[in-house]
Order: C-alpha cells, then structure tokens, then sequence
C-alpha cells in the first residue's frame, strides 16, 4: 500500500454503524446514542410513574409499622412464632414493596448521568454551566443512596430476625440482636417518610424542572414573564426555551424580534386562561396568535398532541414541546414558586377592565407586591413602573430595608413612555378579550419591571418595615410608600424553599393534567 493509499486517522468522520441491507438506514453512532438515551428515558418514566402510584405509597408507608409490629410478635411469643420463616417473609414482602422505587431511582440517576454526565459532548458540557445544575445532580444521588439505605435495613431486620433464634431467648446476645432490628426497623419507618415527600422525575416533558429552586436573575425584566419562566427553569429546559427563539424566527408576522413574539405568546396564553369560559378562550387565542405568528406555528402551539401522533409525523416530532398544555404548566409551576408578579399582573388586568385612574390619569404608576411573610429572612419585592409622560426620564428607585443585607438597594432606571389608556373597556364588547390583550402587552412591554431580592440579618425576626421611594434625577420625589413584611428565621413553613418545591412540583409538572382553572382569576 502507497503513501497516497493509507488510511488518514486524522479526518474526523463520524463513525456509522452500517446496515449492508439497507445502506439508506445506516446511523451514526451519536443517532444510535441519543436513541438509546430516550428508550432509557421512556423506561425511567414508566418506572417512576409505577413507583409512585398510590397503591405501593400505601404500602410502603404501612411496612414499616408492619415490620415493628412482628418485631414486637416475635419479642413478646418466642415459643410460638417461627423465627426462621417470619424474618424470611419479612425479606421477601419488603424486597417486594421496595423494589419498585429503588429501581425508579437508578433509572432517575442513569438519566441524568445520560444528560449531565462527564462523557458527554459540548451540548451535555453546556447543561453543566446553568446555574442549579450540580443540585439537581446531587438531590438525584442522595434519592438514590436513600432508596438503597431502606432497602439493605429493612433485608438487616429480617436477617437479624433469622439468626436470633441460635441465641438463648432474654439472653444477652438475642436482646441486642432484637434492639439493632428495632433501631433499624426506626430508620426504616423515618426514610419512608422522608422519601414519599421527595420530588421524582413524573414526566418526559421538562423532567428536571421539579428539582430546581431558581438562584439567580437580573433585577430588571424586559421580556416580563418569559424572563421569569427563564428563570424558574432547569439546564435542559432552559437550553429549550432559548432554542425556541429559533424555531419561532421563520413563523413571525410584522418583523418582531423573536423575544418580544415569545413573550406577546406567552402573555396571550396566560391572559386566555385567566378569561376562559366555555372554550372561549382558546377561540379567542387562536385568533390572538395569528397576529403573531404564521399558521404551522400557531396551530403547533393550539394543538396538545399525543405520543402515537409525534411518532407518526417528524416534522412535528422534530419541534420543541412548547404548546398551550406545556405553557400552562410553565406558567402555573412559575406562578408556585413567584406569585407576587402574577398578583401585580391580575391587578394591571383589573384596573384595565375598570380604566381605573392611575391609567387615565395619571403620570407615573408604581405597583408593588411583597409576601406578607418572608421565610428564611429572604424575600422576593416585585416592582412595576409605568412612564405616562411624553417622553423618556431617567428616575431612581430606592428601596430601603432596615436591619436588611444590604439596608438600601437603590436603581437607575430609564421607563418606556407608555401612552394613557382610554376608558374601560365595555364588558359587553365583542372584541374585549383582544382589546384587553392588546393593553395588557403595551403596560407590560413599556412597563419597566424589576425583581428585588431581600434579605435581613440572622438576629432579624417579626415585621418589619420596606420603603420605597420613585425620585427623579434631580431629587424630587415621584411616589413613596411603606410596606411591611414578617420576617421569619430557620422557617419550614409554607414560604420555605423545600415546600415551595414540592408545591411547584405538584402543580406544574404533572403529564396530562388540565391546569387551566389554577390560573384563573381568584
């Protein structure tokens, strides 16, 4: 063999398996990987989904006081029980029970070393960066070292129960045998309790987002709620929702940038669900999209297709899995864990319907929304500003926290002028639900939002005072209010992170579930 002739090593072709029957079907290895990746990720939801129906919770919760119970049998009747066969049948039933979870577990971990593991190419290394990404990782390993701990105690018990037998009955050596098997049968019942409260992987769709709590965001929001969807996301939807952008450019109407047509969708697919009744909130939304977007996207994003229909059609299976179902989810898992810019928004909305005076009327606006209670001594102060002037002015916000980390956080900030609304809208109008959408996306769009983190010092607990003052450049003071909040430490209350989880968790992740009256207005 020439020079010319040899084999060149160091052109990276991507390897195929070859298929000399058919040579049209040959795959590449990284098509055959990824296919692998989701038969395996198939298996894992049926397997969890298995785990957690209701019948085996039931039994799981009810086997270790089942196990304590025969403990106790065998303690008080020696004689009368068999030893050999009871701590036999107790192995047996437990493996039974158990075994359903701890394999939902190891399907959950191999999942997530699939998506985020180290030998994974730049796509995967990307995932890595997202902020909340090693805490999903590690809420998945400690689930499945904690599956695996019940699992060998509850085997500990009935081999403990097994071998006392061979130890003289009150003896020393059988009393501490049965004391270890009680201890252990504690540990049992307490990782049962600790585990059916913990978050599992329910759904193909957006299968991390139930383990994420958000860590960082930008103080100001300029595409309002798409933003904080962002920010509430996981590494894996987050790379899908900005992936989205992309596959919305071709479908756009009247040249809008594909942030703000994201955004103007997901407004449009809140406010529907706000004012459904009988279906009429879809009719109206369908109408609303196809401003927004050409005709394949708008009826991607109305449709709520099924599994054997993606099968069916690749085109449809090739889009992102943003539709009106996976949007309300989006938004209801959101509207968990953040609320106070939901309650700012129904007010806008409110105060539109009613043409209220600081709409009409009025040159600045400035909406607020803290929790009455901050758990953990942290909080979450939403701010919403409109500019009703002629023109653009730069004005300072200053929000001031005493005893807070920091105590004053002040922003300089230049609003969007935003023309005055007129009147109310008529409630009789055939056109309300438009008319309203179209007002809601001008205050939103032109509204300058900003997302204020609070805090305050460990020693700070009970209610507490929050300024906030909207000045002008030269000092002059546009508007200033006082609000207060309780300030709570070390709380496991219903503001706490873990709750708030579990919350977001079992209203917005739930496959299939109809999420619509959750949205309406309360």
């Amino acid at each position: 063999m020439t020079e010319e002739d040899s084999l060149d090593l160091r052109d990276s072709v991507p390897l195929a398996l070859p298929t000399p029957d058919r040579p049209e079907e040959t795959q590449s290895l990284d098509e055959v990987e990824r296919d692998k990746e989701k038969r395996t990720d198939k298996r894992r939801n049926a397997a969890v989904n298995f785990a957690q129906s209701s019948p085996l919770r039931l039994l799981r919760l009810t086997l270790g006081p089942s196990l304590m119970v025969l403990l106790i049998v065998v303690m008080v009747f020696p004689d009368q029980i068999d030893a050999q066969w009871t701590g036999f049948a107790m192995i047996c039933i437990s493996i039974i029970i158990l075994l359903p979870p701890t394999i939902a577990a190891e399907m959950q971990f191999i999942t997530s070393e699939n998506d985020f593991g180290p030998n994974k190419g730049a796509e995967q290394l990307s995932l890595n960066s997202f902020p909340g990404a090693e805490r999903i990782r590690s809420m998945i390993r400690e689930n499945r070292l904690n599956e695996r701990i019940r699992m060998m105690a509850t085997i500990v018990v009935g081999t403990l129960v097994m071998i006392q037998q061979y130890f003289l009955v009150g003896g020393p050596g059988n009393i501490v045998i049965m004391m270890a098997a009680v201890l252990l049968t504690a540990v049992t019942i307490a990782q049962t309790i600790s585990l059916e409260r913990t978050i599992q992987m329910r759904s193909l769709e957006f299968k991390y987002l139930p383990f994420h709590a958000p860590t960082q965001h930008s103080s100001q929001m300029h595409t309002v709620l798409s933003d904080l969807i962002e920010a509430h996301m996981d590494p894996d939807s987050a790379s899908q929702w900005s992936a989205w952008l992309d596959e919305l450019k071709p479908s756009i109407r009247n040249k809008l940038p594909p942030s703000l047509a994201r955004e103007r969708i997901v407004q449009a697919v809140y406010l529907s669900t706000m004012t459904d009744k009988d279906g009429v909130g879809n009719w109206k939304l369908n109408n609303i999209l196809t401003s927004i977007v050409r005709r394949e996207m708008r009826d991607w994003i109305m449709s709520e297709p099924s599994a054997n229909i993606i099968q069916d059609n690749e085109e449809m299976a090739s889009k992102l899995p943003f539709n009106i179902s996976s949007l309300r989810r989006l938004l209801e898992h959101t509207e968990a864990w953040q609320p106070g810019l939901f309650r700012i928004i129904r007010r806008v909305r409110n105060d539109i319907l009613t043409g209220d005076n600081s709409l009409v009327d009025s040159e600045w606006r400035m909406d607020h929304d803290l929790p009455l209670a901050c758990p953990d001594g942290q909080g979450d102060l939403f701010l919403m500003v409109h500019n009703f002037g002629e023109r653009e002015e730069t004005v300072e916000v200053e929000v001031v926290v005493p005893g807070g980390l920091p105590e004053v956080q002040t922003f300089r900030v230049t609003p969007q002028p935003t023309p005055q609304l007129p009147a109310a809208i008529p409630l009789d109008s055939s056109s309300m639900t438009e008319t309203l959408a179209d007002r809601l996306s001008i205050l939103m769009e032109r509204g300058l939002v900003l997302w204020i983190g609070l805090a305050w010092s460990p020693k700070v607990r009970g209610r507490h005072p929050v300024q906030i003052h909207l000045r002008r450049e030269g000092g002059e003071t546009i508007s200033s209010l006082v609000i207060s909040t309780e300030v709570q430490q070390r709380s496991g209350g219903a503001g706490s992170t873990q709750v708030r989880m579990r919350r977001a968790s079992s209203l917005g992740i739930e496959a299939l579930r109809d999420v619509r009256d959750s949205l309406k207005m309360r």
